[in-house]
């Protein structure tokens, strides 16, 4: 079906609402249904084939209607990705220093599931110009929601245009663990005339990176390569809660191990602030155990790994891959690679225990129950 046909089916639904928004699908402007009695939210998944998505408040660039009383931004992303927004225009009318009266932009970033409800805890809310807010988000897992509300004093402003990206994460989160990873190498070493595997490098993170991460936990990331590789890490972004004490005796703190796991020795032990440490194990084995245990986390930590050859001990291979840190990372918090996004409308009741839920209007609208399990 093209996007004429797609439009033309749709147009008998279109007849009976009575507040617009525009959004873009396929690059096809589509005018859909705003807000009824509870929230209406607006689907983001990974389905079709675009490297990245656009997102816009109601009307955009056009100022936005008075009175919206909820309407969800909702991004899904495959269980091995997470989901990066920026605000590139920001322009929501800010009545109260805090953001949480009058028209504000609640985020969600840290959800364990694609639902939220009244007792959900929201990780920021943002009102203002674009020189107010912090432009780029993360969300912690594959999913991510931000509420657009509007109260009934018209402040002529023209309200927000964004893009996101779904980001593969790279490593595998072992069972029964929240923040313990795996990585292993597949490699293809032994053919030089063949370009290294891609797993045989990639990026690890701390938890809820670039969010501060969680008070008290203890996570662990292990590196098995092949008998005849070592693993190189490059820590290319720390900051942890600031100690005036050594990493002896500091309250979080990386120790990276020489080996499978925490029983082997310590080559590394990293604290505070830093930037670009390099690490290299003996063999194809290497572990890092990371421990928080102050009352103030700080940012936490990038960092990206390579399984190379033995050979490469003493000298340079040319066919290995490189682990030159990157230029200007101020702009680049990229977790890792881009994947197709796609959007698609739903409606959404902000009620207790809600999320959405498949109907069968089309694959581009989408209706929300509440207490109804996917």
């Amino acid at each position: 079906m093209d996007n004429s046909e797609m439009i033309h089916t749709l147009d008998p639904i279109f007849i009976i609402v009575h507040f617009l928004i525009t959004l873009c699908v396929h690059n096809v402007l589509i005018k859909v249904d705003a807000l009824g009695a509870g929230c209406q939210c607006i689907i983001f998944d990974d389905t079709y084939g675009k490297e990245y998505g656009v997102f816009t408040s109601p009307n955009w660039p056009t100022p936005y209607e008075d009175n919206i009383q909820c309407l969800l931004y909702t991004f899904l992303g495959k269980s091995d990705q997470i989901i990066e927004i920026t605000f590139d225009e920001f322009d929501v009318q800010k009545t109260s220093l805090d953001c949480i009266y009058g028209d504000f932009v609640k985020l969600y970033l840290h959800l364990n599931e694609s639902e939220i409800n009244e007792d959900t805890n929201w990780n920021e809310v943002l009102c203002g110009k674009i020189a107010d807010i912090e432009q780029t988000h993360y969300s912690a897992d594959s999913s991510l929601m931000f509420e657009f509300h509007s109260d009934w004093r018209n402040g002529n402003n023209t309200g927000f245009r964004g893009t996101y990206r779904f980001l593969s994460k790279h490593g595998e989160r072992l069972a029964q663990s929240k923040c313990d990873y795996k990585f292993e190498s597949v490699s293809n070493f032994g053919n030089l005339s063949t370009a290294p595997s891609r797993n045989l490098r990639g990026k690890f993170f701390s938890p809820q990176y670039p969010s501060t991460y969680p008070k008290g936990i203890r996570c662990s990331y292990s590196f098995h390569g092949q008998q005849t590789e070592r693993v190189k890490l490059v820590f290319e972004h720390l900051r942890l809660q600031r100690s005036d004490i050594s990493c002896l005796n500091s309250p979080d703190v990386i120790y990276v191990h020489d080996g499978k796991d925490k029983s082997s020795s310590v080559i590394g032990q990293l604290c505070n602030t830093n930037t670009f440490v390099e690490l290299v194990s003996t063999g194809p084995f290497l572990y890092i155990e990371f421990v928080s245990r102050s009352h103030f986390p700080g940012q936490g930590f990038k960092g990206k790994f390579l399984f190379e050859p033995l050979s490469n001990m003493n000298k340079v291979n040319e066919n290995t891959p490189s682990m030159e840190p990157e230029s200007d990372l101020s702009k680049q918090q990229t977790p890792a690679t881009e994947s197709p996004g796609g959007v698609r409308d739903q409606k959404f009741h902000y009620l207790r225990s809600s999320f959405c839920q498949v109907n069968t209007f089309s694959d581009y609208f989408r209706h929300c129950e509440p207490n109804v399990f996917i």
